[in-house]
């Protein structure tokens, strides 16, 4: 059965006076509900509402995490159910 995945953007620029990178990863789509999203980058983390739109191990953004901090990177996550959700990660260019 074919799925509409909705439109993904992806932004990129420099900061910091070159010192950092910042990419930002925007789709639209499902969302993620607030009070899921302390927990989203936690081994095995699925969004409850979603088991049935999507499968995988809950492991994805765990490693994602872990691979962008091991690289003195930050992550974040802001989301809007029903909306769509955007991912910004930074790393240093040095």
């Amino acid at each position: 059965m074919p799925r509409n995945w909705g439109t993904v953007f992806v932004n990129c620029l420099c900061t910091g006076y070159g010192r950092y990178a910042i990419f930002q990863l925007e789709a639209n789509g499902y969302g993620i509900p607030a009070d899921e999203l302390p927990h989203l980058f936690d081994r095995y983390s699925h969004v409850k509402g979603h088991r049935h739109l999507a499968i995988g191990t809950g492991l994805g953004l765990a490693i994602v995490k872990s691979l962008i901090e091991a690289h003195d990177g930050e992550i974040s996550v802001e989301s809007e159910e029903n909306v769509g959700s955007t991912f910004t990660f930074k790393l240093p260019l040095t």
